[in-house]
């Protein structure tokens, strides 16, 4: 047995290890979707390919090649060396933020006013019971021993400390640091110790402003990568291609000589180059789609990180970009002129920048309409006709709300097309009538799409369990079963729904939140409450209070019950996962504290704090806790008997605290100007739903 358990327990080798991580962090999955997707994607794009090269670079050629006529062709080589020159003599671009530098500043202060806060208030406390206190509100970590010094201190000598801290850290953050360089940084803390060295404090005092110094400083000075990237591309396109002339009669390559890039580059000028496929040609759009894919998995990782981490989101990535390539494919009819090869291109850009992101849509275009000319021969006019109509499109749709929007964003890219094909058509030495044939189908490419997109997000949006705007809104409808349920069977709930649904919205607006998901997860917030109705106040109109017959405990597990009921129903009645989540978080863990109190007094003060919290986990996201704060201030609100402004300000301030204080927004990232915003929203909201009214005249 002891053998057994000795080798159950010993500690795998470094490589397993590192295995059972890759296959615990679903990377084999997003693995192998790459993979099968990266095929699939070379074989669309190179399927019933059948151009012809009669000369390669590398080969030999078997005569003297003359140019027929003069002609002048861009060294592609010197071009690019000259632009990169010019591009490296500028120098990176930043821009100093003096907020970064107050917000430091107003750090530093947050924290010594805590610091006094908590001496004034536990004065007769022991040291332990206030550093406890200071850990819980406290912005920064500070170590124990300086937590220690600082409770131990009076408050003369926390001002003193305050002022000195303000002193150091304003000198050293107005010395500008800069964001992508670490060593600033560094010696920013190097310059922090050096100064406190020269203040007249005990040694402890010393490593007390050093250590909230080290702590609050950061980066002031912001590099501006798009600005610099901005005048660097502007120098690269002063730098006008270089040109070599070529005569006429002039030996381009002579015979048996080897063929170099910069005798294709002339050949090419002189149109007497004519592309072959062959296995070089594949190799080289799989390295094209190679440096797409990771462009795209790079943006993923770094600005899209909860899709990436979705293998069912990647899935309908995947899904869409290829039923893009392979609509292509079939549209791609010899006997058109090709300009209906954007129609699936702008579909995908549509349901991508609609069930996922306008950026990553913009950045998928944009590689879709390079794929695109490669399909098409390498035409650049179909790069640009896909890279223009896709933008439009992804505009179009951006903030679309209703499935018309989709339709005038399919009306706008027929209205640009029309122009865009015209002039290419045009461009090319095409007829007028053909002018006008391409244009329609410009006109079809726009409206087609939209027609498709409606078609694609009827379904896909439940199976990949999105919440767009468009099905948002339908839950909004009063005429939506659950609406109607709610309505029916708990019409307090509902009524207090829509109430802090109002609420909620009012202060959406003030801090960048999904309103419309905030709206629609507080009308479903106490969908749960449906399955118990009257055991909820809100509901009790024409009866007793069913919790005068029962104990404390049970009442607690009946309230507490309704957020599970709710996140059960929703599930049945296929609810997005967002507003589910609202509805499993909006309560938080937080205590009941009517039953809590009245347990307290029953029991004389026995009973456990936890059975009467709630079991759900706290916000996750900023539309969660906003639900979560409505939903108890206007509970609260609404239990005042005079509800005077004085007094709604009052219980909605000490609303918002209690919940920050308990720790119920430590799990999103709510901060507290976004707090300040809510609660001055609230206010201004509540103040005008109880405002005083005119007494009318006894009739």
């Amino acid at each position: 047995m002891e053998t057994s358990t000795e080798g159950e327990t010993k500690e795998k080798p470094p490589f397993l290890k590192s295995a059972y991580t890759f296959l615990r962090q679903g990377r084999v999955e997003r693995l192998g979707l790459g993979l099968i997707v990266f095929l699939l994607f070379n074989f669309v794009i190179l399927a019933n390919f059948s151009p012809q090269i009669l000369l390669k670079a590398g080969e030999k050629s078997p005569s003297d090649l003359r140019a027929p006529r003069s002609a002048v062709y861009i060294d592609k080589e010197e071009t690019e060396k000259q632009r990169k020159q010019a591009a490296d003599r500028i120098k990176p671009i930043y821009e100093y933020d003096s907020k970064i530098t107050l917000d430091v500043q107003r750090q530093v202060e947050d924290v010594f006013s805590k610091i006094s806060k908590v001496l004034r208030s536990l004065a007769n406390e022991d040291a332990q019971r206030k550093v406890v206190k200071l850990e819980k509100i406290l912005s920064i970590r500070l170590s124990s021993a300086t937590l220690f010094n600082s409770v131990n201190s009076d408050l003369k000598t926390i001002d003193q400390l305050k002022s000195a801290t303000l002193q150091i850290v304003k000198q050293v953050m107005n010395q500008g640091l800069r964001s992508n360089i670490p060593q600033d940084i560094r010696l920013a803390k190097e310059d922090i110790r050096e100064k406190v060295r020269g203040l007249p404090f005990q040694e402890k005092y010393l490593a007390m402003i050093t250590e909230v110094g080290e702590r609050v400083i950061q980066p002031n000075t912001i590099f501006n990568q798009r600005e610099t990237q901005r005048q660097r591309e502007k120098a690269r396109l002063k730098v006008k291609p270089v040109t070599r002339p070529i005569s006429l009669g002039e030996v381009i390559v002579h015979r048996n000589e080897v063929v170099l890039l910069s005798h294709l580059d002339r050949l090419e000028a002189l149109g007497m180059r004519h592309p072959r496929i062959n296995y070089q040609n594949i190799v080289g759009i799989a390295i094209l789609n190679l440096i797409f894919f990771l462009i795209i998995i790079g943006y993923l990782r770094l600005y899209e990180k909860s899709l990436f981490g979705s293998f069912s989101l990647l899935v309908l990535l995947s899904i869409v970009t290829l039923l893009a390539l392979i609509g292509v494919r079939l549209i791609s009819n010899p006997l058109l002129s090709g300009y209906q090869t954007a129609l699936p291109l702008i579909s995908a850009a549509m349901l991508i920048a609609i069930l996922l992101s306008p950026t990553l849509a913009v950045l998928v275009s944009i590689i879709l309409s390079c794929q695109l000319g490669i399909i098409m021969n390498n035409e650049l006019r179909f790069v640009i006709l896909g890279v223009v109509s896709t933008l439009i499109a992804i505009w179009g749709v951006r903030k679309v709300q209703q499935r018309r929007d989709i339709v005038r964003a399919g009306g706008a890219v027929s209205l640009i097309s029309v122009g865009l094909v015209g002039g290419i058509t045009l461009l090319c030495g095409n007829t007028l009538w053909e002018m006008l044939v391409n244009s329609l189908l410009g006109v079809v490419n726009g409206f087609g799409a939209a027609v498709i997109t409606i078609g694609g997000l009827f379904f896909l949006e439940r199976p990949f369990g999105i919440s767009t705007p468009i099905q948002l809104l339908e839950l909004c409808n009063p005429n939506e079963p659950l609406m109607r349920k709610l309505m029916t069977e708990a019409p307090g709930t509902y009524s207090h729904s829509i109430y802090v649904s109002n609420l909620a919205e009012a202060a959406a607006a003030k801090i960048s939140v999904n309103t419309l998901l905030v709206q629609v997860g507080a009308y479903y917030h106490d969908l749960g409450k449906t399955k118990r109705p009257y055991f909820f106040i809100e509901n009790q109109m024409n009866i007793d209070n069913l919790h005068q017959k029962i104990s404390p405990a049970l009442s607690a597990s009946i309230i507490k019950a309704h957020v599970s009921d709710g996140v059960e129903i929703a599930k049945e009645y296929r609810l997005p996962p967002k507003v589910i989540d609202i509805i499993e978080e909006h309560h938080g863990n937080s205590l009941i504290t009517y039953f809590y109190d009245q347990a307290l007094e029953e029991e004389g003060g026995n009973s456990k704090e936890r059975i009467y919290r709630y079991d759900s986990r706290k916000p996750q996201t900023k539309e969660a806790a906003l639900v979560m704060l409505a939903d108890s201030v206007e509970a609260a609100v609404r239990s005042l008997d005079e509800p005077t402004p004085s007094r709604v300000q009052d219980m909605v301030r000490k609303v918002v605290r209690d919940k920050f204080e308990d720790g119920q927004l430590d799990e999103c990232d709510l901060t507290l100007r976004d707090l300040g915003e809510i609660t001055v929203a609230f206010i201004g909201f509540l103040e005008g739903m109880f405002h005083p009214r005119v007494e009318y005249p006894k009739l």
